[in-house]
């Protein structure tokens, strides 16, 4: 990570505007100080204004302001995401940083999306389920931390752990139900990840946990009805012919 000042050039006028870059791992990003000099009041090899003037101090003292600010942003930026570029840190100090990604924001991305999916690679009951998810994660956030909503990089361990026990407490879910709820937040946390925001994964060394059910056998009048159901979904027919052929296969 380094910062380097220098004057801009072809430009006609006396005096030149100074401006900085940012690199950072190789990448650079550059913009306007906002100030400017003659090219004989400055140094390119020191990066200053030349002189013990009032001038050359007020000048040297702006560029400092400016090298501390960028500091403070990196490191900022570096303890809340665990990395940094040149680009985001130019938008962290011209104040054109992106508002903070949150988790039901998320969500809600993701759930128009998925809408459009119905009755091409999914059904409304999944979306729905989506919805549901997302209005007990709602509840919880709201209950557990008096917010209404959480930014995604504070979705950790904990947090995944505390919401299992407030499906199990509150509304009574069932192992496989309340994996269920689990395992769609962790689909959010995936697309979160794959629409290009960084963050840590908070289901690292998290397992879902399954209880073994017996449902029991279906009649033949009952596979009957399924062989001879409509179905406009070819997913859903793919399955559905599967689970007829494993039925008479065993």
């Amino acid at each position: 990570f380094s910062i380097l000042f220098y004057l801009k050039k072809g430009v006609l006028s006396e005096e030149k505007p100074i401006m900085v870059r940012i690199t950072i791992d190789g990448h650079a990003a550059q913009f306007t100080t906002k100030l400017k000099i003659s090219p004989s009041k400055w140094s390119s090899s020191n990066n200053k204004a030349i002189g013990r003037n009032s001038e050359a101090a007020e000048c040297n003292n702006r560029l400092e302001a400016i090298k501390t600010s960028l500091h403070n942003h990196y490191h900022n930026l570096l303890e809340r995401e665990g990395y940094v570029t040149a680009e985001r840190l130019k938008n962290a100090f011209l104040g054109h940083e992106e508002k903070e990604k949150t988790l039901l924001s998320y969500f809600d991305q993701h759930n128009e999306i998925y809408k459009l999916k119905i009755g091409k690679t999914t059904t409304e009951t999944t979306y729905h389920r989506y919805i549901l998810t997302k209005e007990r994660l709602a509840e919880f956030i709201k209950e557990n931390y008096r917010l209404s909503d959480i930014p995604l990089k504070d979705v950790n361990r904990i947090f995944i752990e505390r919401f299992e026990n407030f499906l199990r407490t509150k509304y009574n879910n069932g192992t496989n139900s309340t994996m269920k709820f689990i395992q769609r937040l962790r689909t959010i946390i995936f697309f979160a990840r794959d629409s290009g925001y960084f963050f840590p994964d908070p289901f690292q060394g998290y397992k879902l946990h399954w209880e073994r059910s017996n449902r029991g056998y279906l009649s033949e009048e009952e596979i009957r009805q399924i062989i001879s159901k409509k179905i406009t979904i070819k997913r859903i027919e793919k399955v559905r012919d599967l689970f007829i052929f494993s039925c008479f296969t065993g």
